[in-house]
C-alpha cells in the first residue's frame, strides 16, 4: 500500500533532477579520497585505478536508480523480482559502508535482506544514488571525528557543511539537506525515523535511549507471562529502536523475523552504531527477548503475541554463542528502558492498583454481576442499619 501511493506520487509529479545529486563527473568525496564503504585509497593505488573504481561505483549507481523505477510497478501488483530489489551491485555497496562487508554473496544475500528492503523503500522517494552518497559521506565522517577527536560528537551542521562542500551547493541547498540529514543517520543505525532536537548524532542517540555518562549496566528477569500478570499489553513493532518501549499500559517488543535476525546478528559490526555507542545493541535486544520467551520456552505465546515470525529453528537464536553469555553481562543501551519497566510491573503488583485493575476488569468483563454485587452491599448495609434503628428505639422505648 505505502509502496503504491508513492509510485502514483512519482509518477503524477514527474520531479526535476534531484538537487542533492552531484555532477557526473564528481568522484571524490569531500577531501578526502574515499573509497565506497569509507575504506581510504591505499598508498600504492594508481590515479587510473583510482578513475576507474569511481567509474565503476557510478555506473553501478545509474543503474541502481533505473532499476528502482523500473521495478517499482512490479513490486506494487506483487509480481516476482529476480535477486535483490536494488540489485547485487548497489547492495554490495551499501554493504559496504554500512557494516565493511564488500560482497554480500560471501554470507548469503538474505543476511541482507533488511539492507535491501529498507533502502529500497528510501529510493521509492529519493534516488538511491543520491541516498548512497550521503550514507558514505555520514559514516567516513563519523568514523574520522572518532579516531581524529574521540571525546567531541559529530554535529548535524558539520554533516549538512561537509556534503554541501562536495556536492557544490549554495546555502539555499545546505538548509533544504539539513532535515534531512538526522534521517540519513537513523536509516544507517536501521532504525526507523525519530524525534530528537539535539544538534549532534551521538547527543541524539543519548537522549533518546536516556543512556546515563557512567553506562551501568542493569540486568533483566522478566518474562512474557510476568508482563502480562501486570496487565500490561504486549504490543510487537517491527521498528528496532522501539524495543522495550513504555506506551501506556503497553510495551512494545521487537517482533523477530528472519531478516531481523540477521540484522541483530550483524549489528555489532554497523559502522555508523560502532562510533555511536550501540555496538552492543542488537545483542542486548536478542538477549532480552531470550529472557522474554526463549529462556523459559514460551515461543507458542510469543508467536501468539505476533513477536515471534521466525521460520527457522528458533533454538538457533538463542544459542550461548549467539548470545555471548561468557562475554557479556548486563545492559547498558536498554538500561533505562529496563528500570522503568521493572518500576512500572513493582508498582502493579502492589495492593492497591491490584486492587483497582480487579474491579476494572470486571466492570468490563461482568458489567451486570459487578453492579448487582454493588446493589446487593448496598440494600444489606441499608437493612443492617434499619435493624439498628430498630433496636435502639426498642431499647428507648423500654428504657422510657
Amino acid at each position: 500500500m505505502v509502496l503504491h501511493y508513492f509510485y502514483r506520487y512519482r509518477c503524477s509529479h514527474s520531479p526535476p533532477p534531484h538537487p542533492l545529486s552531484p555532477p557526473a563527473s564528481t568522484t571524490s568525496t569531500g577531501g578526502a579520497q574515499a573509497q565506497p564503504g569509507g575504506a581510504s585509497s591505499s598508498s600504492n593505488t594508481t590515479p587510473e585505478g583510482s578513475a576507474s573504481e569511481a567509474d565503476r561505483v557510478e555506473a553501478i549507481l545509474r543503474a541502481a536508480d533505473v532499476r528502482a523505477t523500473a521495478i517499482l510497478p512490479k513490486i506494487v501488483t506483487g509480481q516476482a523480482i529476480s535477486g535483490p530489489m536494488l540489485g547485487l551491485d548497489m547492495l554490495g555497496l551499501l554493504c559496504d559502508v554500512l557494516y565493511g562487508v564488500k560482497d554480500p554473496k560471501e554470507a548469503g544475500k538474505a543476511r541482507y535482506n533488511h539492507v535491501d528492503t529498507m533502502y529500497f523503500l528510501l529510493a521509492v522517494v529519493d534516488k538511491i544514488s543520491d541516498i548512497f552518497r550521503h550514507t558514505q559521506l555520514l559514516v567516513d565522517l563519523l568514523e574520522s571525528n572518532a579516531r581524529g577527536r574521540p571525546s567531541q560528537d559529530t554535529s548535524i551542521e558539520d554533516f549538512t557543511e561537509l556534503v554541501g562542500e562536495t556536492m557544490g551547493w549554495d546555502k539555499a541547498a545546505k538548509a533544504r539537506f539539513f532535515p534531512k540529514a538526522s534521517q540519513i543517520y537513523w536509516y544507517a543505525l536501521c532504525f526507523g525515523q525519530i524525534e530528537a532536537t539535539d544538534a549532534t548524532f551521538q547527543g541524539k542517540i543519548r537522549t533518546y535511549f536516556n543512556i546515563s555518562p557512567k553506562r551501568t549496566p542493569v540486568s533483566f528477569t522478566l518474562n512474557l507471562k510476568d508482563i502480562e500478570k501486570a496487565d500490561l499489553t504486549i504490543m510487537p513493532t517491527t521498528l528496532l529502536h522501539e524495543h522495550l518501549q513504555l506506551e501506556g499500559d503497553s510495551v512494545k517488543v521487537f517482533a523477530l523475523s528472519d531478516d531481523g535476525l540477521f540484522m541483530l546478528h550483524d549489528y555489532h559490526n554497523n559502522r555508523a552504531a560502532k562510533v555511536s555507542g550501540l555496538e552492543d545493541y542488537g545483542l542486548e535486544v536478542k538477549r532480552t527477548l531470550h529472557t522474554l520467551y526463549g529462556k523459559d520456552q514460551l515461543y507458542g505465546l510469543a508467536r501468539d503475541l505476533n513477536i515471534l515470525k521466525l521460520r527457522t529453528a528458533v533454538g538457533e537464536a538463542f544459542t550461548p554463542t549467539a548470545l555471548a553469555l561468557n562475554q557479556k553481562s548486563g545492559f547498558t543501551v536498554l538500561a533505562s528502558r529496563i528500570r522503568l519497566l521493572n518500576k512500572e510491573i513493582n508498582y502493579r503488583r502492589s495492593r492497591f492498583p491490584s486492587l483497582m485493575r480487579d474491579i476494572k476488569k470486571q466492570i468490563e468483563m461482568q458489567p451486570f454481576l459487578f453492579y448487582g454485587a454493588i446493589l446487593a452491599i448496598f440494600f444489606g448495609v441499608c437493612t443492617l442499619i434499619q435493624t439498628v434503628v430498630s433496636v435502639w428505639s426498642l431499647v428507648l422505648a423500654i428504657w422510657a
